[in-house]
């Protein structure tokens, strides 16, 4: 399998798992405070949703690996300041799986 479709899959057994009888939250902020349409459209979407949770996992071990450098600061920042100026789902989904890679990336190598 291509590095897509295993992480299309991943999503897909992600939203098994997340679907509840609970208010859907994305694991990196709080839903009730979604304010941008970025924001809004995580928290309404639960692929992107799903795509949100996987992140921030994938975020977190990054910031470990690096000691959560003033580097790795920048580099997160500018990673969501690019999220912020999407203006559809599909750059919005484009930028989970190519953001959730290079979080997984650092993870295993460092920052590059």
């Amino acid at each position: 399998m291509n590095r897509k479709t295993v992480f299309f899959f991943a999503l897909t057994l992600s939203l098994c798992v997340l679907v509840s009888a609970q208010p859907l939250l994305a694991a990196s902020f709080n839903c009730a405070k979604a304010r941008t349409y970025v924001e809004r459209v995580i928290c309404d979407d639960e692929e992107i949703s799903a795509a949100d949770d996987l992140l921030d996992d994938a975020y977190n071990e990054a910031r470990k690996t690096t000691g959560n450098s003033r580097r790795f600061q920048a580099y997160a920042r500018a990673r969501l300041a690019e999220r912020n100026r999407c203006t559809n789902k599909t750059c919005i989904r484009n930028w989970y799986e190519k953001t959730t890679y290079q979080y997984e990336r650092i993870s295993r190598r460092g920052m590059p």
